[in-house]
């Protein structure tokens, strides 16, 4: 009887450390779907993208840019952690239209893991951008030069190229509510997504969201809105030490004429930063019946 006990136990045992290993293979020993688990597939490390795009507040506060992906290139996940090593590489910013950012304006997690039964890790990025002029498009350069397990370096996908764009403080997606004084286009628009684009550190343009172009809405009919078209397109000019309004011109060129708007029925055009609300009036033309009175709300970010 103690016999049958103990291979009942053995049998036990076995079996649990069979299920046990099953649950373990199942975890770090998946099959990559885009390469049916083919086993003959060279091991390899790379990044996802060879070029992300990311926009960034102008502040003291540090920047994080996170939609930076490492990847391996492999059959089956792993049972232990790929540790992937990277460094900045400035020198494969060729295009010169773009600025490379200084070295010691940014920090990145230059031993990138990929931990066992993953296939993708973060390379987060810091970056301080209070020095940065929104008028310049900039660029960092990250580059993999070694991995561990075993794995390789993809040739073609070893460095990523990060296309920085810096935005003022008066930046974002907007909800704009307001109207026009030209008959019979004075009804009001309400809660229309406008996205505020920086175009200077004291500028943003208005970019209507429904168009996907620079402009912006007239109301047409209630709960109805239309636009003159991207040849109306106002920029608002802040002061930045106080956030008053102190231009609005027409950012497209030869539009007709827009000016900043202080006759009947106006008000005070300012940025209020603790709401983060904008107000402001403009007129084209020079005439006072073709005139705006906005009110834009801060929503979000825009993408």
């Amino acid at each position: 009887m103690k016999n049958m006990k103990k291979i009942n136990f053995l049998i036990f045992l076995t079996a649990a450390l069979l299920v046990f290993t099953g649950c373990l293979k199942d975890k770090v020993n998946q099959p990559n779907p885009a390469q049916g688990g083919d086993d003959g597939v060279i091991n390899a490390v790379m990044f996802t993208q060879t070029k992300v795009s990311a926009g960034v507040q102008s502040s003291t506060d540090p920047q994080v840019v996170n939609n930076i992906y490492i990847s391996l290139n492999a059959a089956r996940t792993q049972s232990t952690a790929v540790t992937n090593t990277i460094v900045s590489d400035p020198a494969k910013i060729t295009d010169p239209a773009l600025t490379p950012v200084d070295n010691s304006l940014f920090t990145f997690n230059s031993n990138a893991v990929i931990e066992a039964g993953k296939w993708t890790d973060t390379v987060a990025l810091t970056l301080n951008t209070a020095t940065l002029d929104p008028n310049l498009t900039y660029a960092i350069a990250l580059t993999i030069t070694g991995s561990s397990n075993g794995f390789q370096v993809a040739e073609n996908s070893k460095t990523i190229i990060i296309v920085i764009s810096v935005k003022n403080k008066y930046d974002g997606r907007y909800l704009l509510s307001g109207y026009h004084n030209r008959v019979p286009y004075n009804i009001p628009y309400v809660n229309v997504k406008m996205d505020m684009i920086t175009k200077s550190p004291s500028e943003v343009a208005f970019f209507f969201v429904d168009a996907d172009d620079y402009g912006h809405p007239i109301g047409v009919g209630p709960g109805s809105i239309s636009w003159y078209g991207n040849t109306m397109a106002p920029v608002i000019k802040f002061n930045t030490v106080t956030n008053e309004v102190i231009d609005v011109y027409n950012g497209s060129p030869g539009g007709t004429a827009v000016t900043l708007f202080t006759g009947p029925d106006s008000f005070p055009s300012y940025y209020d930063p603790a709401t983060k609300t904008i107000y402001v009036c403009w007129n084209y033309g020079g005439n006072p019946l073709r005139a705006f009175f906005d009110t834009l709300v801060y929503e979000e970010p825009r993408p």
